[in-house]
């Protein structure tokens, strides 16, 4: 899909193809990768202004530094895409959201 994609202007299913290459990088255990995928549909949410992809890049950037480390910054961030999802009627982000934060307590011992 990225491929294709990476050939018409810059769009939406772009931002979301590239925020699920990052999913499947963190689901694989590949969180280096899974933030520089994040960051980029990120930066194209932006400058389409899509609400929804930025939340959906958000949560994948937050968890994955999340991944490597336990710091403030990444769980306000994860925090922020699920309050995001929440305001927006995002169901199925603000279901990931609570999932993703769940497992990232029980990794980082916050029980």
């Amino acid at each position: 899909a990225v491929a294709v994609l990476e050939n018409l202007l810059p769009n939406r299913q772009l931002s979301l193809a590239y925020g699920t290459v990052s999913l499947l990088l963190l689901q694989s255990a590949q969180p280096d990768m899974a933030e520089q995928w994040a960051f980029r549909a990120d930066t194209l949410a932006r400058e389409l202004d899509d609400t929804e992809a930025q939340c959906y890049a958000l949560f994948n950037m937050a968890s994955a530094q999340l991944r490597v480390r336990d710091d403030a910054e990444s769980w306000e961030a994860l925090q922020r895409s699920l309050s995001i999802a929440r305001e927006e009627g995002f169901e199925e982000h603000a279901a990931r959201g609570y999932m993703n934060m769940l497992t990232l307590k029980l990794v980082h011992h916050d029980f």
